[in-house]
Parts: structure tokens; C-alpha cells; sequence
């Protein structure tokens, strides 16, 4: 008997350890109540996070994920400005001719900065249910701006350093 149930014992956990019939699980990380990103919990193994101006998670290869939340008191902007063309203004995607200084200038200076830094980068968008998703990727960073079709008052700008543009578009499916 106790050999029946030893065998029955390693069965199951044989079981249990193969388990490729479960789904993946994942593990939100919130930047706000209108912005989470699922992330494959196996992707987070070694990982760490930390907090500096944004939630940043550092993964076990060193490539960098980091968010931050953006409204008009953190950007001091105008309270008219439509915060969803901040991504167009910023990347370069709208001219910033209609805009009154300082922000012409903020937004222009902000493009040649990730024009340089990103080197040339091409610029996709990407609509989804929920949100319209601004990236622009060089080599090994990328940056995306998040806007909630549901939600205006604050948009999510993403940073991803160390990582090739397939990992870092894969990772934003966790939208």
C-alpha cells in the first residue's frame, strides 16, 4: 500500500510540475488606474524594481523598462492643451507651428533630442481597443508614448533600454 501511494504521489506532482496545460501567468505593473502592463512573470525572474521619477523594472539580461505618467502639471503645460497630441508634438509627427512659446520650442527641442539619441528613429503607431501607442525604436532603446482612448487627463510615456525593438514591441502587448 505504501508503494501505491508513493507511486500515486509522484504521479501527481508529475504532474504538477509539468505544466504546459497551464496558461502563462503574468504580473501587472500599474502606472495608473488606466495604464497596466501585464508582463510574463517568467520574464521577471533576477529582475528588479525601483523607483526614481518612474516605476522602472530592470530585467535579469540589464535591459531597462521604465514608465512615467504625464499631465499637464508635470509638463506645466497650458490647461487647454489636448494632452492626447503630446506624442505627435513630441516625435516629431505634428508640427509645433500652431503652438505658442515656450511649448513650440520644448516639443522641437525634444524631437532633435530623440532624433540624436535614438538616431533617426522610425515611428510607429499602433491602435488598439484601448489606447493609440506612439514607439519610436533605435538599436537597443525605444520609446513609447500610451494614450487611453477612454481617459485624457494623463497619458504613459514607456522607456526601454537594452532592448532589440521585437522584445520591446512584444513586451507592449502586455497593454
Amino acid at each position: 500500500m505504501k508503494y501505491l501511494t508513493l507511486v500515486i504521489f509522484i504521479l501527481a506532482a508529475s504532474g504538477c510540475a509539468n505544466n504546459s496545460h497551464i496558461k502563462e501567468s503574468n504580473t501587472a505593473i500599474s502606472y495608473s488606474p488606466y495604464f497596466k502592463i501585464n508582463i510574463p512573470t517568467q520574464k521577471l525572474d533576477s529582475a528588479i524594481f525601483f523607483q526614481s521619477d518612474s516605476v522602472s523594472v530592470r530585467f535579469a539580461n540589464g535591459s531597462v523598462l521604465s514608465g512615467l505618467i504625464i499631465d499637464q502639471d508635470v509638463e506645466n503645460l497650458p490647461p487647454n492643451f489636448n494632452l492626447s497630441e503630446y506624442p505627435e508634438y513630441s516625435l516629431g509627427l505634428k508640427s509645433t507651428e500652431e503652438l505658442a512659446e515656450p511649448y513650440a520650442s520644448l516639443f522641437s527641442n525634444s524631437w532633435k533630442e530623440t532624433k540624436r539619441t535614438l538616431k533617426n528613429p522610425n515611428i510607429n503607431t499602433t491602435e488598439t481597443s484601448n489606447y493609440v501607442i506612439y514607439t519610436a525604436c533605435g538599436e537597443e532603446s525605444c520609446i513609447s508614448f500610451l494614450v487611453n482612448k477612454d481617459e485624457t487627463d494623463h497619458i504613459l510615456m514607456l522607456s526601454g533600454s537594452g532592448f532589440n525593438k521585437n522584445d520591446y514591441k512584444e513586451l507592449l502587448k502586455g497593454f
